[in-house]
């Protein structure tokens, strides 16, 4: 995976969930979530087999954009040999274009700008990774990279007042953090 361009995530959806096969691989790659991998690296994700695909779509991009992933596109649909012919092309023609897209993605190399979302979840791994312990696997991996000082996990454009407001919101949160729980070293 660390040497691909890109990756493309495909999972039959059981149970309104992708398979268990993908989730248990997901799962013992979940230290990916604080320790990013794939910077930037582009991602398109395909859910085939039932209709409930916004959830499992949802889930697959909150887990790979913790691991680094832009996910630039995602699909869903039931399955092919029950799918209505004018239905069918229609797919056919969505999946083509967002296929376009992600190979445009893919061969401009932009990195987005992370969500205010994602600024708030490296400041609080920032923080609780910085607890200067050489044991900890965190502490090692932000040294490492280079990560102690830097506003995220990777070099792009974030303008200065999400970077303003992210830290506002982040000295709030650490406060609450602090009270309520006492520190990040308790959480």
């Amino acid at each position: 995976m660390l040497d691909a361009d890109a990756l493309i995530w495909v999972s039959p959806i059981y149970a309104m969930h992708i398979s268990y096969l993908l989730k248990k691989y997901l799962d013992r790659l979940a230290y990916l979530c604080h320790r990013p991998a794939f910077p930037s690296k582009k991602a398109f994700l395909l859910v085939v087999k039932g209709d409930q695909f916004q959830p499992s779509t949802k889930y697959l991009h909150t887990i790979l954009e913790s691991w680094g992933f832009d996910c630039v596109s995602s699909l869903g649909f039931a399955s092919i040999a029950t799918m209505p012919e004018k239905i069918l092309q229609k797919k056919m023609k969505q999946m083509r274009k967002l296929a376009s897209t992600f190979v445009t993605q893919i061969d401009g190399n932009m990195k987005k700008s992370p969500s205010l979302m994602e600024l708030l979840n490296f400041k609080m791994w920032q923080t609780r990774a910085t607890t200067k312990d050489p044991e900890n696997r965190d502490y090692r991996y932000f040294v490492e990279s280079n990560l102690v000082k830097k506003d995220y996990f990777y070099d792009t454009k974030i303008s200065k007042a999400k970077l303003y407001l992210s830290s506002l919101v982040f000295r709030l949160l650490k406060i609450y953090i602090k009270r309520e729980m006492g520190g990040f070293e308790n959480t």
